[in-house]
């Protein structure tokens, strides 16, 4: 198989056949361990037309309904190297992940798209941007997006979780009006894990993480046709048991229309009642 994809006299249709003839053989057999290993091996190669035979293959395994379990449970253990993945295999499994598991399973795609977000540092093969559309392409994977990040950013050091946190809880997702928008009011489904989230931020991370997006929160905290409030008693309902979190915050907030709103709800939050009036 692999001798006869290297023949140059090969057509771009012909290598479509010959390797949907050797997949089918093999997934009738239960022969699921060469396949797996062609794809391997393929997805490394520089030569494009073996990295298309690579992705194709796994393709056949994942649509397969006897062995998709088994490959679906591969592209995990892949994504979830430790030792690094080579970029070609990386590309590999944003692909398949994107076009095959996404179509009936979006949840576990949307897994194995964000453990080789953060494990691979490089642009080149799409994990981050192939997950962040699929995360937004629906509420509930939004939600799922976010409660997976609320619990990475509290027990992993992960560096990609941060820049998609900033991008999946952006607020003009979480508040502007609009068929897109998601809500972050006190009955919204996304409140919840983007308190924890921010909370973690602020627990666990150095002040270099949060403060870019703590900025751009406090900006749109002051635009129209937004629900400003909301985003800042999300910030506050995180930061509520670290004062100086709390004035950090307000030092902020100074550049901007919001810092007396933000004021009054820092001293609602911590139960201090505004200064009487002067007679």
């Amino acid at each position: 198989m692999d001798q006869s994809l290297r023949l140059p006299s090969l057509t771009a249709g012909e290598r479509d056949i010959l390797v949907a003839c050797c997949a089918e053989q093999c997934l009738t057999t239960g022969q699921y361990e060469p396949l797996l290993a062609l794809a391997q091996q393929w997805a490394g190669s520089r030569d494009a037309r073996l990295f298309q035979a690579a992705v194709q293959v796994l393709g056949h395994g994942l649509s397969d309904v006897t062995a998709g379990v088994r490959f679906r449970r591969r592209v995990l253990d892949w994504a979830t190297l430790d030792t690094g993945i080579p970029l070609g295999l990386a590309r590999a499994l944003v692909a398949v992940s994107t076009e095959v598991i996404a179509s009936t399973h979006p949840d576990q795609a949307l897994v194995r798209l964000h453990q080789l977000a953060r494990r691979t540092s490089r642009a080149e093969h799409g994990a981050m941007r192939q997950l962040v559309t699929l995360a937004l392409s629906e509420p509930r994977l939004h939600r799922l997006m976010l409660v997976r990040l609320a619990r990475g950013l509290t027990l992993h050091g992960w560096s990609a979780d941060v820049e998609l946190f900033r991008r999946c809880a952006a607020p003009r997702l979480l508040t502007s009006p609009g068929p897109e928008a998601r809500t972050l009011p006190a009955t919204g489904d996304l409140r919840a894990p983007v308190v924890e989230a921010w909370h973690a931020l602020f627990s666990h991370h150095p002040e270099s993480d949060w403060l870019p997006m703590a900025k751009e929160w406090l900006t749109a905290a002051d635009a129209t046709g937004t629900d400003p409030d909301s985003l800042l008693e999300v910030l506050i309902e995180a930061a509520k048991v670290n004062p100086a979190i709390l004035a950090r915050l307000y030092t902020l907030s100074l550049r901007h229309p919001c810092a007396s709103r933000l004021r009054q709800k820092i001293d609602a939050a911590q139960g201090l009642e505004a200064a009487p009036s002067p007679c």
